[in-house]
């Protein structure tokens, strides 16, 4: 047991030798399912230090977690103090801390235990001790057991939001449903892009009108609050532990959407504008994956401009990372760390059409790319389900627009039910709107 106070991690020191040459660290964790990194600090014979992570403690009750020692993986892998050049372990090595960790503003309590910490070789999870989303004991391929193809569909709870436009009223809407039953159960008006806190207590939403032309948040005891200070901001994403929410907005007059990010709070306060380079950071349809990179689409500006697609960063400076290369790819959600978007746009393997609206998956770094859906009709605007087991998107492929849900490996997909109301044009077009799914 621990408390963080106002810190965002926890270290608990223990030196111990680790002999050999293992490959990877094993344990068994209790875990409290709140999503933090656990990690392990680990001294070189050379003297370099380096933290390995076991992955998100996404779980509760005992599962083993594995952290790879690859000075290769990316963050929160990394060198860790002084930095001596190293490029490669040198044996022996020296546990020196296990580590709890969230990045980004998190502050709590939380209990966790601890049991069978080994070093040896990477070993496979078996899937019987491993969440099927995202997170816990997935630190890295060797941690992973991928779905079993068309496996059976997952039973569904939670709730889905949707926005949408109502022609009678003449404005933006806020729907929601429940997702085993499909029935509409929830409606906030002067409203659209809606995301889901974490807890699942909280919604927020990009207000247009009706004196809410502000980023609202509604909470679950009936109370509204603008969070934000401009008209002009949009589409709200939360992090993974709710502590923060990243946005967009062309607020600054001149037409170009920049992405922003500030606390979960409230009342409207000023939003740290993310920079790189010295410059402000240019994109839009930003969101958050689990692993605490913001995903979004924009272009190489610190180059020459002209190298478009999904970019990702951590938003602390560094130069983000090229994702993919088409102009029309747009990120709509997570599923956990991957990345789900949708295009029109046919890839560079042959994957897809060009005019034909696409779901998409595909890993922080590039790698993984998968198109889930193949209809010839509108497919897009994919989020998962809480336990990550389950895609829920929107698609007009029956004449109609609806809801439709299939498993996270693209199989048994289904209509979950129609929309209250279809879409807009402009602002409120398809393509600009959002689906969370909620516990």
């Amino acid at each position: 047991p621990a408390s963080a106070g106002n810190q965002n991690f926890v270290v608990f020191l223990q030196s111990l030798p680790i002999s050999g040459q293992p490959t990877a660290l094993t344990a068994w964790v209790y875990g409290d399912g709140q999503g933090n990194f656990f990690n392990a600090w680990v001294q070189d014979g050379a003297g370099q230090g380096w933290q390995f992570t076991f992955g998100r403690i996404t779980h509760t009750g005992w599962q083993q977690m594995v952290a790879p020692l690859d000075v290769q993986a990316p963050w929160p892998n990394g060198k860790i103090g002084p930095d001596t050049g190293a490029t490669q372990l040198t044996y022996p090595l020296t546990l020196l801390a296990l580590v709890v960790d969230a990045p980004d503003g998190f502050v709590g309590d939380g209990v966790i235990y601890v049991d069978d910490l080994m070093a040896g070789d990477a070993v496979e999870v078996s899937p019987s001790s491993t969440d099927a989303g995202e997170g816990g004991g997935q630190a890295g391929a060797t941690a992973t057991s991928p779905p079993p193809t068309a496996a059976p569909p997952s039973a569904l709870s939670g709730r889905i939001a949707y926005g949408a436009w109502n022609p009678g009223a003449n404005r933006a809407e806020v729907y929601v449903h429940d997702a085993a039953t499909g029935q509409h159960i929830a409606t906030y008006p002067y409203s659209s892009q809606p995301d889901f806190h974490p807890n699942w207590d909280r919604l927020v939403v990009n207000g247009v009108g009706g004196g809410k032309n502000n980023l609202m948040r509604y909470d679950a005891d009936g109370n509204d609050y603008p969070i934000s200070l401009n008209p002009e901001d949009q589409r709200p994403t939360y992090s993974s532990s709710g502590a923060q929410l990243v946005f967009t907005s062309t607020k600054q007059g001149d037409g170009r959407s920049r992405v922003y990010r500030q606390g979960d709070n409230r009342n409207p306060e000023p939003a740290e504008t993310l920079f790189f380079g010295g410059r402000e950071l240019f994109g839009d349809y930003a969101i958050y994956l689990d692993n605490w990179y913001i995903a979004y689409y924009g272009c190489d500006y610190w180059v020459q401009n002209s190298n478009c697609g999904i970019y990702a960063t951590f938003g602390n400076g560094d130069q983000p990372i090229q994702v993919t290369n088409r102009t029309s790819d747009r990120p709509t959600g997570n599923l956990g760390d991957r990345i789900l978007f949708m295009t029109n746009e046919q890839r560079d393997d042959g994957q897809g059409e060009n005019g034909n609206w696409d779901v998409y998956i595909v890993n922080v770094d590039g790698s993984g790319l998968r198109r889930l859906t193949t209809s010839p009709a509108r497919d897009g605007l994919a989020t998962a389900s809480p336990d990550g087991r389950s895609i829920a998107f929107v698609s007009d492929r029956d004449g109609y627009w609806a809801l439709y849900v299939m498993n996270a490996d693209g199989s048994n997909m289904r209509q979950l039910t129609p929309l209250v109301n279809g879409f807009g044009s402009g602002e409120f077009d398809w393509t600009n709107e959002r689906v969370s799914w909620g516990r």
